[in-house]
């Protein structure tokens, strides 16, 4: 969507699929986030965590 910023996501559940990142902070974009996994992959309320890494901090996040 235009006007907006995503994060590829790689490895884990949630492989490659963007996320919206646009209404994050600098703060928020370096912390990274829990997210919720299809019912199906890890039961139900899983999460999987997602962030940048060091060497690429505005690359996808594992």
């Amino acid at each position: 969507m235009p006007g907006h910023d995503y994060i590829e996501l790689t490895g884990g559940p949630l492989d490659g699929q963007l996320l919206d990142v646009t209404g994050l902070t600098p703060d928020e974009r370096t912390a990274g986030a829990y997210l919720i996994t299809p019912h199906n992959t890890h039961g139900p309320r899983g999460r999987a965590s997602y962030g940048p890494t060091f060497t690429r901090p505005d690359g996808p996040w594992v």
